[in-house]
C-alpha cells in the first residue's frame, strides 16, 4: 500500500466540478476552451465549444449550473472520514459498519459517491419501485 507523504500533496488533484450528465467527479476543468473539448472521465460526455458558447469557459459554465465542488478544507475533511473508516475497520461491536456509513454520509460536504457489490444485508430489502 502506498504511503501518503509530502510529495503526495503535489500529485493530489481534488475534484473541482461534477459532470452535468452523470455527476462524475472532474478534477481538470479548463478555464478556457482553447479549441478543445472537455471530456468527462466517468461517462465520456463531451463538452464541445460552439460559436455561441465560446464566451463561456468550461469551469464558469459548470459553476453557473451549480456543478462546482467546494470543500472547505480537503485535508481536515479527509482526516475526519479516515477516523470513521479506522473505527469501522477496528471491528468494535459498538461501531458497526452501518453506523460508520451513516456517519460518513452525514459528514459529506459537497457530494457522495457510493459503490457497492451489495449492501442489502446491512439495510434490508431496498424498494426500487419508487
Amino acid at each position: 500500500m502506498a504511503k501518503f507523504d509530502i510529495g503526495s500533496l503535489l500529485e493530489f488533484e481534488p475534484a473541482t466540478h461534477l459532470c452535468e450528465k452523470c455527476l462524475g467527479l472532474m478534477s481538470k476543468v479548463p478555464c478556457s476552451w482553447k479549441n478543445e473539448t472537455l471530456l468527462c472521465p466517468v461517462c465520456g460526455f463531451k463538452y464541445v465549444p460552439t460559436d455561441e458558447g465560446k464566451s463561456y469557459q468550461p469551469a464558469h459554465y459548470l459553476s453557473g449550473l451549480g456543478y462546482r465542488v467546494d470543500v472547505k478544507n480537503f485535508i481536515e475533511h479527509g482526516r475526519t472520514l479516515a477516523r470513521i473508516a479506522q473505527k469501522v475497520r477496528a471491528g468494535d461491536s459498538k461501531y458497526p459498519p452501518l453506523r460508520g456509513l451513516l456517519e460518513a454520509l452525514s459528514r459529506a460536504q459537497s457530494f457522495v459517491h457510493f459503490t457497492t457489490y451489495g449492501i442489502s444485508h446491512l439495510l434490508g430489502r431496498v424498494n426500487t419501485n419508487h
